[in-house]
């Protein structure tokens, strides 16, 4: 059972946040004029090393659940419910997962879907294995996430950034960690 916590005024348009008194889930509902829809998904995802494991896990969240195994249904079912846009991003304390969607019956479908996704996700070695890294048949280095990251793990502001967060916050702070892949 949800329950109002509080509510505001932004931009015109009323916000309420409501609050599930069993797992603590916190939701925001506002009634803005617009065609477009947006669910965000947001989640504490706090490093305990430079392993990169919550850039690693919001890539594998598109994998596929527990109801619907395998890449690229989310999209698919997307695309036949009029989403727009779906994405994630990884900051040093959270995941956000988010989709835009064209129209309220589709909003509800998708909703449904990206939500099993995100609470019953299929973590299987494989998916992580070939997400992060590995070799094709030609002896190439491969991986969504490797192609990511190969681009910038040896830019100088990168570097220096990393070391700078490091001789700031230690290394006991999540604050300190690499959050992308380490290779």
């Amino acid at each position: 059972m949800f329950v109002q916590i509080t509510s505001a005024n932004l931009y015109n348009n009323e916000i309420k946040l409501f609050k599930s008194n069993r797992s603590k889930l916190t939701v925001a509902i506002t009634n803005c004029r617009g065609p477009i829809i947006r669910a965000n998904f947001h989640f504490v995802t706090e490093a305990s090393d430079d392993s990169g494991i919550p850039h690693m896990l919001e890539h594998c969240i598109f994998y596929g659940c527990r109801l619907h195994n395998g890449k690229g249904i989310l999209d698919i079912a997307s695309n036949l419910n009029y989403v727009v846009d779906t994405n994630a991003s990884t900051t040093q304390d959270s995941t956000s997962y988010y989709f835009d969607c064209a129209n309220f019956t589709g909003f509800i479908n998708a909703f449904k879907l990206f939500f099993e996704h995100l609470m019953s996700p299929m973590l299987e070695i494989n998916n992580y294995k070939t997400e992060v890294h590995s070799i094709d048949g030609e002896g190439l280095d491969i991986g969504v996430l490797y192609s990511e990251i190969s681009g910038v793990e040896r830019n100088f502001k990168r570097i220096v950034n990393n070391r700078t967060k490091k001789m700031l916050y230690g290394n006991s702070s999540v604050y300190s960690y690499n959050i992308q892949v380490a290779f």
